[in-house]
């Protein structure tokens, strides 16, 4: 892989079939000044091929580092995973008190797993997750915090389980970049690697080595 832009590369890595293909994280640092990780791509055709890379994270907001072995790969501009910072924060509350709980916890868990998969879980968004039950029999209260292309989708389960629901207290994300308070940022894009995932700005590459 001549390229040196991640776009190409994660392109041509999805070329290959996925047994052709290995990738791991072999280390990361978010603590420095310019925060980076280290790949190993292994290509095995005819001939196995190694290559290692560094790639450089600008602007870096978040992530999860797994280091298995893993076939996947995607670049996206557009995943759920960067709602927290560019979709509408709001919160969601109901009225009412459903027929069966754990259907409806059932329904909820399985919208969020349909977005996210398995790189954040529902409690991240569920308010009293400890004591939903307990929350949810009250009748009344606050369900849930978090980007308004999510409680959209919450809101529709409540009301197909007879729940009234209503979204309010809409805002544009706010967070801290590492040395100011900024907000509802466009530009953003999510590396996806096997059960890993990073938020950033811009990724720059620089291949370390190459071997056959």
């Amino acid at each position: 892989m001549n390229s040196t832009s991640l776009e190409n590369i994660v392109l041509e890595l999805n070329e290959y079939d996925p047994e052709e293909v290995q990738l791991s994280i072999d280390s990361a640092d978010f603590r420095v000044e310019n925060p980076y990780l280290n790949i190993t791509v292994r290509i095995e055709m005819d001939e196995t091929r190694e290559e290692k890379w560094r790639i450089y994270l600008i602007g870096y907001l978040s992530g999860h580092i797994s280091t298995a072995t893993s076939f996947y790969v995607d670049l996206k501009k557009d995943h759920p995973l960067l709602w927290d910072y560019n979709n509408i924060q709001a919160s969601l509350y109901f009225n009412g008190q459903p027929d069966d709980f754990y259907r409806l916890y059932w329904d909820l868990h399985n919208i969020h797993t349909s977005l996210y998969g398995s790189y954040n879980t529902i409690d991240k968004y569920l308010n009293e997750v400890g004591q939903l039950d307990k929350l949810l029999k009250s009748g009344y209260g606050l369900l849930a915090n978090g980007p308004k292309n999510l409680l959209v989708k919450f809101a529709e389960c409540l009301e197909e389980n007879g729940i009234k629901s209503s979204i309010t207290n809409e805002r544009e994300p706010v967070y801290w970049n590492g040395s100011r308070t900024v907000s509802a940022l466009q530009n953003l894009s999510v590396l996806l690697i096997g059960e890993s995932y990073i938020i950033t700005n811009e990724f720059k590459i620089e291949k370390i080595s190459a071997t056959l």
